[in-house]
């Protein structure tokens, strides 16, 4: 998802707390060594499912990352990359039909147990995997040291969910996704309690 786009989904999240580096380039070298230790790899087993990593912004289909390709000012910006197979159901079903009816002829028998079938299915499940190619989403990050705003351009939930454990687990720092509630809450001071049960009960406006 580009960051031109005109109709870009993004999450707006906060690093908290934030991180105990003061100076630029030590949270640089942190997020150096993050991306590195999790860049998506080059070569890719084709037996994966799916493989997830990070990849510069500006060529994500060349995994390489030093200081000047995620430096921009006081932005860092990477993406997220996805790769994931997806096989056809029907293609499954025709295959595995094919395969029933070869061993049965083979075997010359009516039918085959339950238990047979399962064990065609997965062999059929693991040719198919081999075969079929990935597809790529490439969702990108922007990320503000001054302010410790994080931008993540994305619309599905699970590519959240990916981003934010790959992100921990990269950078050691917690993500708060920034809504009405933690936007006031975190960046408007401390609320009180009964400040905090007015905006709980606040709705979107119809106008």
């Amino acid at each position: 998802m580009s960051l031109l786009s005109s109709n870009t989904a993004f999450t707006r999240y906060l690093i908290h707390p934030p991180p105990a580096e003061n100076k630029a380039n030590n949270i640089k070298e942190r997020i150096f060594k993050g991306l590195k230790a999790n860049t998506m790899p080059k070569v890719q087993s084709p037996q994966e499912e799916m493989i997830v990593g990070w990849v510069p912004f500006e060529k994500p289909f060349k995994p390489d990352f030093n200081t000047d390709t995620f430096t921009y000012g006081v932005d860092m910006l990477f993406s997220l990359r996805i790769d994931k197979k997806k096989i056809p159901a029907k293609l499954v079903q025709r295959e595995l039909e094919v395969a029933t009816e070869k061993k049965k002829e083979e075997q010359n028998r009516k039918v085959i147990s339950r238990s047979e079938k399962n064990e065609l299915k997965e062999q059929i499940l693991d040719q198919l995997m081999v075969k079929t190619p990935f597809n790529s989403d490439i969702h990108n990050v922007c990320w503000n040291l001054n302010t410790n705003e994080l931008f993540f351009l994305a619309g599905p939930n699970a590519a959240k969910e990916m981003f934010e454990t790959l992100f921990l687990k990269s950078f050691e720092m917690k993500l708060i996704p920034l809504f009405a509630y933690t936007l006031a809450n975190f960046k408007l001071g401390t609320l009180s309690n009964q400040d905090k049960e007015k905006l709980v009960t606040l709705s979107p406006s119809g106008v």
